[in-house]
C-alpha cells in the first residue's frame, strides 16, 4: 500500500541570544553602507537569532497516515516525548505540517498547518 498522507512536525525557539564565539554571526555586509548590518562587525557578538528550527519529531521524511484514519471523524494522534529542559520553554513552539506526497515534486501538496504551544494538545483547524 502507498501511503501518501504524512504528517511532519518541528520544534521552534522563537528567540535566541548566543554568548561566545560559538554564536558570533558571520557579517559579509558589514563594509557595505547600503546594508541594515553595515558597521555592526564581522562577525556580530551576541546577534540575536529567530525562529531557529531546534528539532524535527517526526521521522526524516515525515510520519505516514495510514489511510484508514482518513475518513469523516477519525483521528490520527502522535505523541511525542521530548527533553526540553536545556531550552526556555515560553520561548519554543510546534509547528505541524500535514500533507500529501505525489507522484512527483510537482504534485506534493501542503494540506494544513498549525501553530501549537509545547505542552498541551490541539485540535487541527
Amino acid at each position: 500500500m502507498n501511503v501518501r498522507h504524512r504528517l511532519t512536525v518541528h520544534v521552534i525557539e522563537k528567540r535566541f541570544i548566543g554568548l561566545g564565539h560559538r554564536y558570533d554571526q558571520a557579517n559579509y555586509y558589514d563594509i557595505d553602507s547600503t546594508s541594515s548590518f553595515y558597521g555592526l562587525g564581522n562577525p556580530i557578538e551576541s546577534y540575536e537569532y529567530n525562529h531557529i528550527l531546534r528539532l524535527v519529531l517526526s521521522e526524516p521524511s515525515s510520519d505516514l497516515i495510514h489511510p484508514s484514519f482518513l475518513v469523516p471523524k477519525c483521528e490520527f494522534i502522535k505523541e511525542f516525548e521530548i527533553n526540553i529542559s536545556t531550552y526556555v520553554v515560553e520561548n519554543l513552539f510546534l509547528i505541524a505540517v500535514s500533507s500529501f506526497v505525489g507522484e512527483n515534486y510537482l504534485s506534493h501538496e501542503v494540506l494544513n498547518t498549525q501553530k501549537y504551544e509545547v505542552e498541551g494538545t490541539k485540535d487541527w483547524d
